[in-house]
């Protein structure tokens, strides 16, 4: 009886050393973004207040905006 327990144990730690292993190998074999997809920098919308990066955030008058229609909108209530 006693040995059937411990055998039931070191089959357990086994399987757990075994499945930590491969959780890790897979973990550091491409869960990494590339770098190309680094954002810098991020930026505020000024109509929505919404937080973009900077790259895709549309400049008018050291203002960002996170589309056009939030530039045009901005620019009639400018007006």
């Amino acid at each position: 009886m006693f040995r059937n327990l411990i055998l039931l144990i070191v089959i357990g730690i086994v399987v757990w050393l075994l499945s930590r292993m491969l959780k890790n190998k897979a973990r550091s074999t491409g869960s990494q973004p590339a770098k190309k997809n680094e954002i810098k920098s991020i930026v505020q919308c000024h109509v929505c207040q919404v937080f973009i990066p900077e790259d895709k955030a549309i400049k008018q008058n050291q203002l960002s905006f996170c589309s056009q229609k939030h530039l045009e909108q901005w620019q009639d209530n400018a007006d």
